[in-house]
């Protein structure tokens, strides 16, 4: 169950997946966990002086979407923690993304450029 996943973006611009499903089923009584689930990889590991945010997302929050550094947006399967697209489209860091709650197959993105674009697929995969 997604609520008990964190999405942690760290300053590397290194993305982990946590699960806290056994800590919050045990009411707070189980050890919280020492190393992530997942890590997502094929980000452009630059510096790390901006805020970057990720979310879930798609249908049954099948992905993983973060902005970067790099003015990209990096797209990976939750489960497997491939990566499976990187968009090009904004001129500025892409500090964060969010899926429309009614749409499985739409995002936004905000960039430092001062545009925010509409990402969307023509058909029902990606």
């Amino acid at each position: 169950k997604s609520s008990d996943l964190l999405l942690l973006n760290l300053q590397n611009q290194k993305i982990h997946l946590w699960d806290l499903n056994e800590f919050f089923a045990s009411q707070g009584t189980a050890d919280l966990p020492t190393e992530p689930v997942r890590r997502y990889r094929g980000q452009h590991e630059k510096q790390g002086r901006y805020v970057i945010r990720s979310c879930f997302g798609g249908s049954n929050e099948t992905f993983v979407v973060s902005g970067s550094e790099d003015s990209q947006v990096y797209i990976w399967h939750q489960q497997k923690g491939d990566l499976l697209k990187v968009l090009s489209g904004h001129s500025g860091t892409v500090n964060a993304v969010t899926w429309n709650p009614a749409d499985p197959y739409t995002f936004a993105s905000a960039s430092d450029d001062h545009s925010i674009r509409i990402w969307g697929t023509a058909t029902t995969s990606l």
